[in-house]
């Protein structure tokens, strides 16, 4: 991008990117942009790839972005609740209980969404 437009490839950019390969169920492809970004990968851009993988069902690689997603930022719900959300989506209760309980031990609160 910055050759053609003169621009930086500033991380939002790559973000949408990633949004839009995981909104297409391609996760695999939104892992490796991330990992070969020029900007500092934040705990967003891996959010973002967190809910691809909810979305599409995806509980191995979900698990793996997770734990990235915590180690980034474990003062945020995103991960726990998502990763949750896999575990429930695929009938899996018993990890979907036990990464519950980690984030109330860990005293992580949901925040209400405000509109």
């Amino acid at each position: 991008m910055g050759l053609v437009y003169n621009g930086s490839s500033a991380l939002d950019h790559y973000a949408c990117i990633v949004d839009l390969l995981g909104c297409a169920g391609l996760v695999l492809e939104a892992e490796a942009l991330i990992t070969i970004m020029p900007c500092v990968q934040d705990a967003a851009v891996w959010k973002t790839l967190l809910g691809a993988c909810r979305n599409h069902g995806d509980a191995e690689m979900g698990e793996q972005i997770a734990r990235k997603v915590l180690e980034l930022d474990p003062g945020s719900a995103t991960g726990y609740v998502l990763l949750t959300n896999i575990y429930a989506a695929g009938g899996k209760w018993d990890l979907s209980v036990k990464v519950q309980q980690q984030r109330l031990e860990k005293a992580v609160k949901k925040q209400p969404w405000i509109t």
